[in-house]
């Protein structure tokens, strides 16, 4: 039997990377629905609605997989009121339309900054885990929050990550730009994996109705050694910019274990190929 699938975001980064990997396992019958505040349509089998999470209301799915974020560290410190109001009022909207039309699991992209909590974006995708918790625990509703690491990969040019930012200048023959000292520290995860585990997270049978679980590699890798691996014409900035700052390395044991999914450390290789 089909699986219904809506997947919000759909035509962001990782939303793309996993709307195109869905239905090439071809399991699942896809529906996108995406702002496209950020994201572009791109041509697929999936059918394509342009709505906000703030404001839908019907979801017509078995699974709800929810990828739409305000997802900037920095743009969180300059417009936190934006922030909240998409990564909290957004989800609990999607969260009231899961019970109401009876879906079997909502599954929530979270962050590592929830770790550390160095900013307003981190803040309210801490808030975002909560409310997952709570709905499975009112209303029995089954809730994953798959919390990941530092994800790259295809699609993503468009943002102002790290490896994002280096691969887009690299390309325009620019000088990358690095910001501080160089030895900060992150767990990049490459987008290929991550859509992997949010497909797994869909059907497996899961010990508790409400799971948090690490989408990374358990490695930190120092962000100097993945820009010399990039390009040899640097700019460094030793100014952290607000929000900054190490990462937290966490074990991904137990979603190897419960998902049967391989996470693995190879950014510097895997980086290339986006170049």
């Amino acid at each position: 039997m089909t699986t219904k699938v809506v997947v919000l975001g759909g035509c962001g980064f990782i939303g793309r990377n996993l709307v195109t990997h869905l239905l090439d396992v071809g399991k699942y019958s896809i529906t996108i629905v995406d702002n496209l505040s950020v994201g572009a349509p791109f041509v697929s089998d999936a059918k394509m609605i342009v709505g906000d999470i703030r404001t839908i209301t019907q979801l017509d799915a078995d699974v709800v997989i929810n990828c739409a974020a305000q997802c900037g560290v920095q743009q969180s410190m300059q417009d936190p009121k934006k922030d909240m109001e998409t990564n909290v009022g957004g989800i609990v909207n999607l969260l009231q339309l899961s019970v109401k039309h009876t879906v079997k699991r909502f599954i929530q992209l979270s962050s590592f900054a929830v770790l550390t909590n160095r900013s307003f974006y981190g803040l309210s995708k801490q808030v975002g885990e909560l409310y997952c918790q709570m709905f499975s625990k009112i209303f029995g509703i089954e809730t994953v929050v798959l919390r990941l690491s530092n994800v790259y990969g295809p699609y993503s040019e468009h943002k102002s990550s790290v490896i994002a930012k280096w691969v887009r200048q690299r390309k325009q023959g620019q000088p990358i730009s690095v910001w501080g000292d160089g030895t900060q520290t992150r767990d990049f995860v490459f987008v290929g994996d991550v859509v992997e585990t949010i497909e797994k997270a869909i059907a497996t049978p899961l010990p508790k109705k409400h799971m948090v679980l690490p989408v990374c590699t358990g490695v930190d890798t120092m962000v100097q050694t993945v820009a010399d691996s990039i390009s040899n014409k640097q700019v460094v900035t030793n100014e952290l910019p607000v929000g900054d700052g190490n990462c937290v390395v966490v074990d991904p044991l137990v979603t190897r274990e419960l998902l049967g999914v391989g996470l693995h450390s190879l950014v510097c290789e895997k980086v290339m190929e986006l170049i």
